[in-house]
Order: structure tokens, then C-alpha cells, then sequence
């Protein structure tokens, strides 16, 4: 393996930790449809990707990437949508505090 191939893995393996993260930890996030079809889509990608011949693109592991950068994108857009629902700034926060 050349230092190329290695870094191409190495950044490979970045940006699936990066979004995929979201499913980890105490609090994961909630999968939906479009997640399961992103996940199932990616791992199809990927076992094609491996039973292949290597040639410059991989086109089966960009696409399946591209379907987790898609879920991941849906989630944010949808994550903020809902923040953006609820917030609101109360009077009361610039009220001044009683002096005890």
C-alpha cells in the first residue's frame, strides 16, 4: 500500500466517522427512513466497492458517501428547523435582578 492509498483510506474513514457520529454516544439521534435508505445504500456501495477491480473514481463508495452526506445534510436542515421553531426571546431575560 503507497502512502496515497493510505491517506485515500484514511480520509475515507474520516468522513464516515463524521457522518455516522451522530448514532453514537449516550443521546444517539434517531434514524429515519431517509438514514436507513442513506446506511443500506452506503453498505451496498461499499461491498460492491470491494468485489471490484480498483479504478480511479470509485464511483460505488462516492455514491454510497454521497447518500450518508445527503441523510447527514436532511438532518441538520430538519434539526434547525425545529430549533428555529421554538426559539424565542423573552422580556423577562433582560429584566434586572433584585437587590437582596
Amino acid at each position: 500500500m503507497t502512502r496515497t492509498e493510505a491517506a485515500e483510506l484514511l480520509a475515507v474513514c474520516v468522513v464516515v466517522i463524521a457522518l455516522t457520529w451522530r448514532f453514537v454516544g449516550n443521546r444517539p439521534a434517531p434514524t429515519t427512513f431517509i438514514d436507513r435508505i442513506a446506511l443500506t445504500f452506503f453498505v451496498l456501495a461499499t461491498l460492491k466497492q470491494m468485489v471490484t477491480a480498483y479504478n480511479w473514481p470509485p464511483l460505488p463508495l462516492i455514491s454510497g458517501l454521497s447518500a450518508l452526506l445527503i441523510a447527514w445534510c436532511v438532518y441538520r436542515w430538519q434539526r434547525g428547523g425545529r430549533r428555529g421553531k421554538y426559539h424565542h426571546v423573552s422580556s423577562r431575560t433582560f429584566e434586572t435582578l433584585p437587590e437582596s
